[in-house]
C-alpha cells in the first residue's frame, strides 16, 4: 500500500510537470513580446540601442528557463521577465489601452503556473505600477519624474481620472480573475492528480493482488504481502494463502509422522530381534533430527533376587562406552522410571550439567532437552525410550513419539509372547522327545519281555513234550516190567 509520502511524492512530480508545461508556455510568451518590441523599435524609430533591454529581458526569462535548478526562483524570474515587457510595451506603445492590454496578457499568462500567491504579488506589483505612474502625472505634475512618466511610463501627455481609475480597475479586474482562474485550475489539477493517484493505488492493488492469486495458484504459499485494511480482496487472498499455508503444514507434519512410522514398521518386519531394537532406535532418532537415543526393555518378572521388575538397554544410538554402562535398571527410578510410572512423555529441558549423574543412558554431549517416552500398549508396560537432542520438538514430532511409542510397545509384547512361545515349544518338544524315548525304551521292555516269555513258552512246551515223552517212556518201561512179572 502507497503511503502519505508517497502521494507527496506523486504530487510534487505532476505539479513539475504543470510548472514546465507553464515554463514552455511562457518562454512563447517571452518571444512573443521580445518580437512585438523589436518591431516596436522599428516601426516608432526608437534607437537602436534600445533593442538591449527586450533581448536583456528574454535572456533573464530563458536564463531562468534552462540554468535554474530552484523552482520558485525560476518562475520568480520569468514572471519577473513578462513584468519587464509589461514595462517595455507600457513604455513605447501609443497610449495607456496597450498598456492594459500588457498587463492583461501577463497577468492572465502567469495564472498558468496555478500558484494564486505569485499572481497576487505580481498584481500587486502591476497596480502599484499604475497607482505611482497616475499618482505622479495627477498629484505631482510639477515633479521631475512627472514629464519621465508622461513620455515614457505612459507615453500619453494628457489623461483624465477617470481614465486612470478605469485602468487601474481593469488591472485590479485582471489581477482578481487570474487569481480565480488560478485557484480554479490549481484545484482541478490537485483533485485529477488525487484521481490519478488513486487509480494508479488501486492498479497496483489489483496488479498486487493478481500476483498473490497467482502465486497461490502455482503453490508458493511463503509469501507474505502487506495488506492495507480496507482491501478486502487482498484480505481474502492473505487469510486464504495462510489457510492454506496452515493445511499445506499440517500435511506435511502428517505426511512426516507417516513416514516415519512406516520405516518402523518396516523395520520391524526383521527376523533378528538383538538387531531389530538397534534399528528402531536408530531410524526414529534420525527421523527426529536428533544425535542420541536408547531403548530400555521392561523384564517380564523380577528375578528370584530382586523386589522390582528392572528394564533393560536392548538398543542404543550414538551412545559413548561410559553410558552404556547402565544397562540396567529398576523400572520405576530415575527420570526414565518417573515416566514410566505417569506413562506420559516427559520433556526435560536446558539440561543441567550433573545429567550424567541422572539414571540415564545417553551421550556425553550435553544436549538441549531430553525426551522421555513410555512404551505401553493397551495399559502395559513395554518398556522405555529416551531421546536427546540439540533442538526442540515441534508438535508432530510428539506426535510420532506417541504413535511409534505404541506400535514399538505393541512389538515388544509381541516379541515377548514369540519368545514365551518358542520357550513353551521348546520345551513341549524336549517333553515330546523325552517321552518318545521313554515309549522306546518302554516298547523295547515289552519286545523284551515278550521275547522271555516267548522263549519261556517255547522251554515249557519243550519241557512238557520231553515230559510226556518221558512220561510215555515210563509207562512202556513199566507196561513191559510188569508183562515181564
Amino acid at each position: 500500500m502507497e503511503t502519505h509520502t508517497d502521494y507527496e511524492q506523486h504530487l510534487t512530480t505532476s505539479l513539475e510537470d504543470v510548472y514546465r508545461k507553464a515554463d514552455n508556455t511562457m518562454m512563447w510568451l517571452i518571444l512573443l513580446f521580445t518580437a512585438v518590441s523589436l518591431v516596436e523599435i522599428v516601426y516608432f524609430g526608437i534607437e537602436v540601442v534600445m533593442v538591449v533591454a527586450p533581448l536583456g529581458t528574454a535572456a533573464i526569462g530563458f536564463a531562468a528557463r534552462f540554468l535554474v535548478p530552484q523552482r520558485q526562483i525560476k518562475m520568480i524570474l520569468i514572471c519577473l521577465s513578462i513584468v519587464l515587457f509589461m514595462l517595455w510595451i507600457a513604455a513605447f506603445s501609443r497610449g495607456y489601452g496597450e498598456s492594459r492590454f500588457a498587463f492583461f496578457i501577463a497577468i492572465f499568462f502567469m495564472a498558468l503556473y496555478q500558484m494564486p500567491r505569485l499572481v497576487i504579488v505580481f498584481g500587486v506589483l502591476a497596480v502599484g505600477y499604475g497607482v505611482v505612474c497616475f499618482g505622479t502625472v495627477f498629484f505631482y505634475p510639477e515633479s521631475l519624474l512627472a514629464p519621465y512618466v508622461k513620455e515614457y511610463l505612459l507615453n500619453v501627455h494628457s489623461i483624465s481620472y477617470e481614465q486612470a481609475a478605469m485602468s487601474i480597475f481593469w488591472v485590479v479586474v485582471a489581477d482578481v480573475l487570474s487569481i480565480q482562474l488560478s485557484r480554479i485550475m490549481r484545484s482541478r489539477t490537485i483533485s485529477n492528480i488525487e484521481k490519478e493517484f488513486h487509480q494508479r493505488e488501486q492498479l497496483a492493488v489489483y496488479e498486487k493482488n493478481m500476483t498473490m492469486a497467482d502465486q497461490i495458484a502455482g503453490g508458493n504459499l511463503d509469501i507474505n504481502y502487506d495488506v492495507a485494511e480496507d482491501d478486502k480482496l487482498g484480505q481474502s487472498l492473505n487469510n486464504m494463502r495462510k489457510n492454506l499455508e496452515t493445511a499445506a503444514i499440517r500435511d506435511r507434519n502428517e505426511r512426516l509422522v507417516s513416514e516415519g512410522v512406516a520405516k518402523v514398521n518396516d523395520v520391524l518386519r526383521g527376523d533378528d530381534v538383538t538387531k531389530l531394537y538397534h534399528d528402531l532406535v536408530q531410524v526414529v532418532v534420525k527421523h527426529l533430527n536428533a544425535q542420541l537415543g536408547s531403548l530400555f526393555v521392561m523384564e517380564e518378572k523380577p528375578r528370584k533376587e530382586e523386589d522390582v521388575r528392572h528394564m533393560e538397554l536392548r538398543g542404543m544410538y550414538a551412545l559413548n562406552k561410559e553410558r552404556m554402562k547402565a544397562r540396567r535398571m529398576p523400572w520405576n527410578e530415575g527420570l526414565l522410571g518417573q515416566a514410566l510410572v505417569n506413562q506420559k512423555i516427559m520433556v526435560v529441558e536446558d539440561v543441567p550439567e550433573e545429567f550424567v549423574g541422572i539414571n540415564s543412558a545417553l551421550g556425553d554431549a550435553r544436549p538441549k532437552n531430553v525426551y522421555l517416552c513410555p512404551l505401553v500398549y493397551n495399559d502395559e508396560l513395554a518398556g522405555g525410550l529416551e531421546i536427546a537432542s540439540f533442538y526442540t520438538f515441534e508438535d508432530h514430532h510428539l506426535r510420532f513419539l506417541e504413535i511409534v511409542a505404541e506400535v514399538m510397545a505393541s512389538a515388544i509384547l509381541r516379541f515377548r509372547i514369540n519368545e514365551r512361545t518358542k520357550l513353551l515349544l521348546s520345551e513341549s518338544q524336549e517333553m515330546e522327545a523325552e517321552l518318545k524315548a521313554q515309549q522306546e525304551e518302554l516298547q523295547q521292555n515289552l519286545e523284551e519281555i515278550e521275547a522271555t516269555r516267548e522263549e519261556s513258552n517255547r522251554k515249557v512246551n519243550y519241557l512238557e513234550n520231553e515230559n510226556a515223552e518221558l512220561r510215555k517212556k515210563l509207562e512202556e518201561f513199566t507196561g513191559e516190567k510188569g508183562a515181564e512179572d
